[in-house]
């Protein structure tokens, strides 16, 4: 009796109207909420860069595929080495040549070097990373920080133990994987990543 319910729920006309009107609804805010055009100096709203067309609520993701640097590269060529695109409902500013990566990346650095919000990530961290912290004085004195302490040539030249005993170790893993004798395929990813895993890990935590 329950599924006969069910399955006269799934084809009544209401429901139809109900998903049909909910996902209209969807389209409409979707196109409609978009943050506006920064502003210029004068006040003036600054034109956004080009951009082409896209997919309701998914905005460019169907269009780059299963190549995306393929088709990011089709892309430029009609639409110019800057162009905007919108990963669902987030805007992103796509660079393509060296002199537009050079204007985002060193000219206008401080412009383009902070980050949006991840809400997943300050309910992890308490705010507290640096990874995903924006451009903003905390973020200077962890960057400060972490080039001082774990990045400067003595504190990297300490770790050169860490780094032949992990090497070491890999060359274990393969030689014992491939002493078969069997020609068994060595796959070197996933060892690599378990060493640069095992790297960090001891560096972080001596």
């Amino acid at each position: 009796m329950e599924f006969s319910s069910l399955a006269a729920l799934l084809h009544s006309p209401l429901l139809l109207a109900v998903l049909v009107l909910v996902f209209s609804w969807l389209i409409v805010s979707s196109t409609k909420k978009r943050p506006p055009p920064p502003c210029g100096d004068g006040g003036r709203r600054l034109p956004l860069p080009p951009s082409p067309p896209g997919v309701p609520l998914l905005g460019h993701l169907p269009l780059l595929g299963t190549l995306p640097h393929r088709k990011l590269r089709s892309m430029a060529e009609a639409h110019g080495p800057v162009m905007l695109l919108r990963l669902g409902r987030v805007p992103a500013v796509v660079a393509s040549s060296a002199a537009a990566a050079e204007e985002v990346m060193r000219t206008r650095d401080l412009a383009f070097a902070s980050r949006p919000r991840v809400r997943m990530a300050e309910r992890l961290f308490y705010g507290r990373d640096m990874a995903f912290a924006p451009y903003s004085e905390f973020w200077r004195q962890a960057r400060r920080a972490t080039v001082l302490h774990l990045l400067s040539p003595r504190r990297v030249l300490s770790f050169r133990g860490v780094r032949e005993q992990e090497v070491a170790a890999l060359l274990d893993r393969v030689r014992r994987r491939c002493g078969g004798g069997g020609g068994e395929t060595v796959n070197l990813s996933d060892l690599l990543m378990s060493y640069a895993h095992g790297v960090i890990s001891r560096a972080a935590v001596p």
